[in-house]
């Protein structure tokens, strides 16, 4: 299953794959449409469902050496910021079926969620890979990789949105009258 209306598919198009510069502050940052696709195990996945978290969407391939050579990296970042809010989350955009995606992802030992998205989709496509989308706890683009991403850069992103996502029970909080 996905579901992608036409704005979003638009949106992803323009967001993802031109050439434009991703905003510092989140204030400017632009909204990331709304992904819903099936897992390799046939789950739903929705990134409207993961609001609060900061989100590291990996395009990637079981062809394609960069994604291979990104892949460890990836699984360390899952697990080392797992607890502090984020999510790994890898889109398949493999030819190869289902059957050899799962035999890849055993073989990495994967342990975060792969999506599979139909053909048909937009979301089935990237321009460059692996393509890495950093998204934000508010669900807006924060960043994106074409090519392996160095772990320093992808690390010190998310640390950086790690600090500025307000830390529960504090969002409506008043500000502090410190003097």
């Amino acid at each position: 299953m996905h579901k992608l209306d036409s704005y979003s598919a638009v949106a992803l198009l323009v967001l993802c794959f031109a050439g434009l510069a991703t905003a510092q502050t989140a204030e400017l940052r632009p909204r990331f449409p709304n992904l819903t696709l099936n897992t390799i195990d046939g789950r739903e996945w929705s990134l409207s469902n993961n609001k609060g978290s900061i989100v590291v969407l990996n395009f990637w391939a079981t062809w394609c050496q960069p994604c291979r050579t990104e892949m460890p990296m990836l699984i360390k970042i899952a697990d080392k910021f797992e607890k502090r809010g984020l999510q790994v989350v890898g889109v398949a955009v493999d030819e190869g079926g289902p059957e050899l995606i799962k035999k890849f992802v055993a073989e990495y030992k994967i342990d975060y969620p792969i999506l599979i998205p139909p053909e048909d989709s937009p979301w089935s496509r990237a321009e460059k890979m692996p393509t890495t989308l950093l998204i934000d706890s508010d669900g807006r683009l924060a960043g994106k990789y074409f090519g392996a991403v160095p772990e320093k850069v992808l690390r010190e992103d998310i640390e950086k949105l790690i600090r500025e996502k307000p830390e529960k029970g504090t969002e409506d909080a008043p500000p502090s009258q410190e003097k």
